[in-house]
């Protein structure tokens, strides 16, 4: 587990209980000047139990918790740069001028404090995964400050998180116009034009955003995942190779890799990789699916069973799960098991017109071809050729 990852546990390990108190401490400087501080008072409840819970999570989710818990951190540091450097600047002043602006900076300040406490709030909801309430408390941070260009960004990775793209994208957006040297701005807004299924503006954010940072390893990570998408398998092999240097511990670069190299039909190197990623996070279960994939093409199927079963079970909800292992099935002519599979991976994700397409393919193969009419209707309105 890296630095960043513990330090985001402990972050996040306690609850809050109710709402924090606030209170304003005066401090004279001198005759003429004063400090005003915020001090907050919580209430929490410590759950032991987060680590666990962290090693449960996906990990898309982990690096998001990780990247707000960051960028919290550097905005309370700037925050506390800004204050000491009002102090000095009260301390000094000469004349009623001077003294009324910095009052002003002051007045600004203590609501940039007040804007971060709803922030880390909003993290902290967010790691709950109570997703609505985070939105309030980034909502309240922007009312506070609406020069935040970090609360814009953990807004909108929420907004992606419940699949609302647009409005992630405007925050996005916004977070870029307060800030264009924002790396993380544009490497969430790759990630949800990936979403979108917008390869190529994906490609371009986590381009600019390696601009940025050159070391950002996650960005050549999700770059080479939507070069996969592309069909430009070599790029992608490149890309999470380079996001491997950087950060030898991060799992999607190897699950990436492992996808890429698939691609391009070397399958030995796509289940070590697959290997190396469940070796780094045992609980990866896309890691797993993945592997059921290479096992299925190599025709291994009681091994890409194994992994298919295994992947549902660390995520019952990971769609693409069940439609593999219904594929198979498909493949070895099981069909009422590959329904059952298909039935599973279209409750998760209704637009999935493939799992349409193919269930309906089971369902002529066992003569219900009413159903399976109804399916290649649903194809054809979903736009899927087959």
């Amino acid at each position: 587990m890296s630095t960043d990852e513990t330090n985001a546990i402990a972050s996040n390990s306690y609850q809050i209980i109710g709402e924090p108190k606030y209170d304003r401490i005066v401090q004279q400087i001198t005759n003429t000047s004063t400090v005003i501080i915020w001090k907050a008072t919580v209430q929490v409840k410590v759950d032991d139990t987060e680590v666990r819970n962290w090693l449960k999570r996906d990990a898309q989710n982990r690096t998001n918790i990780v990247n707000q818990n960051n960028t919290a951190q550097q905005a309370a540091v700037e925050n506390d740069h800004q204050i000491e450097d009002l102090r000095k600047r009260a301390a000094s002043a000469t004349n009623n001028v001077e003294r009324a602006r910095i009052k002003a900076e002051y007045q600004q300040a203590d609501n940039e404090f007040l804007a971060i406490q709803k922030y880390n709030e909003g993290i902290r909801l967010y790691y709950q995964k109570n997703y609505s309430a985070a939105l309030v408390k980034y909502n309240e941070a922007i009312k506070l400050n609406q020069n935040f260009a970090f609360a814009y960004i953990n807004r909108g990775v929420t907004y992606a998180t419940l699949k609302n793209y647009n409005q992630a994208i405007n925050d996005y957006n916004k977070a870029i116009h307060l800030n264009p040297n924002a790396a993380l701005a544009y490497h969430n807004r790759g990630n949800t034009y990936g979403e979108m299924g917008n390869y190529t503006q994906a490609i371009a954010d986590f381009t600019k955003a390696i601009e940025i940072n050159p070391n950002l390893a996650e960005s050549y990570a999700d770059r080479g995942y939507n070069y996969c998408k592309l069909g430009n398998f070599n790029r992608a092999i490149a890309d999470c190779t380079k996001a491997i240097q950087l950060k030898p511990n991060y799992a999607i670069s190897y699950l990436n890799r492992s996808a890429a190299y698939g691609g391009i039909g070397n399958f030995n190197n796509a289940i070590e990789d697959c290997n190396k990623a469940i070796s780094l996070n045992p609980n990866y279960a896309m890691a797993y699916t993945n592997r059921g994939i290479i096992y299925t093409k190599l025709k291994n199927y009681n091994q890409a069973l194994n992994d298919y079963n295994k992947a549902t079970q660390l995520d019952p909800n990971l769609f693409e799960a069940y439609y593999n292992r219904g594929s198979m099935y498909f493949v070895l002519k099981r069909y009422n098991e590959a329904i059952t599979d298909y039935n599973k991976s279209i409750q998760l994700n209704p637009n999935m017109a493939q799992a349409y397409y193919f269930r309906g393919l089971c369902y002529q193969a066992i003569g219900d071809n009413a159903r399976a009419q109804a399916d290649f209707a649903k194809v054809r309105q979903l736009g899927y050729n087959g």
